[in-house]
């Protein structure tokens, strides 16, 4: 299936809820905010077997570390891959 844009509450309950809401339906992933990934929301995640994808990334720097905290994919304006070192 597909993935559901988070557009609600960011932390506990709200985003327990919509875990479990893409668990049941199938779907995939999350896409939210930046400032939404913090560790609580990426293990609830994580539990559910949700990817997290993350909008919008403009900074290296930040794209790097939210990657190495877990996140899936990012949405972002400017990024290359070159830039990272994917070529």
């Amino acid at each position: 299936m597909g993935h559901l844009d988070y557009p609600y509450g960011s932390e506990g309950a709200d985003f327990i809820e919509h875990c479990r809401f893409c668990k049941n339906r199938g779907i995939k992933g999350i896409t939210m905010w930046e400032s939404w990934v913090n560790s609580d929301n990426l293990a609830t995640a994580k539990r559910y077997g949700l990817d997290i994808y993350v909008h919008t990334v403009n900074s290296i720097e930040l794209l790097e570390k939210d990657e190495a905290r877990g996140v899936r994919g990012f949405y972002t304006d400017f990024v290359y891959p070159e830039m990272l070192g994917m070529e």
